[in-house]
């Protein structure tokens, strides 16, 4: 497999984990915004093979999760750079911020913050993204129970 290829099934991963892992099973993780539709979702490092999880510096460990942002033209599904931050807030109002990277592919953008958690915590995430070109940014909060088995 070439560094080419590798980031391609980052993105296969990502969102194949998105539809299959339990965090996202019964949950919502699509949020439209008019001309724009962003895609989220929270996931067990652990379920990233090593080898990608290296190439893009992303640390693997039971008790931490991957946030994936992708944010999409709505009428046509084109990619949409942006600007992405989150903050995280526990039951005990902890609250921690959460930096994403950016991951860019051919035909995509992948933004991937981390969030360490205990098993069974329960986290509200307050998402803020600005599109490139827009002046007012697309906010919403999720809530999730956060596990530390994949």
């Amino acid at each position: 497999m070439t560094k080419i290829q590798l980031p391609l099934w980052l993105g296969v991963v990502l969102f194949w984990l998105c539809a299959q892992s339990g965090y996202a099973n019964d949950q919502e993780s699509t949020k439209v915004f008019g001309a724009y539709t962003v895609h989220y979702s929270t996931f067990n490092s652990l379920f990233v093979p090593a080898d990608i999880a290296k190439i893009h510096q992303l640390v693997r460990a039971k008790d931490q999760t991957l946030i994936n942002i992708a944010v999409q033209k709505t009428a046509d599904g084109s990619p949409v750079a942006a600007q992405v931050s989150a903050t995280a807030k526990n039951l005990l109002q902890q609250l921690k911020t959460i930096d994403f990277k950016t991951i860019q592919e051919q035909d995509a953008v992948y933004y991937i913050g981390a969030l360490r958690h205990t098993n069974e915590e329960v986290f509200h995430l307050d998402f803020v993204i600005l599109p490139e070109g827009e002046t007012q940014p697309l906010k919403f909060r999720v809530s999730r129970k956060l596990y530390t088995e994949p």
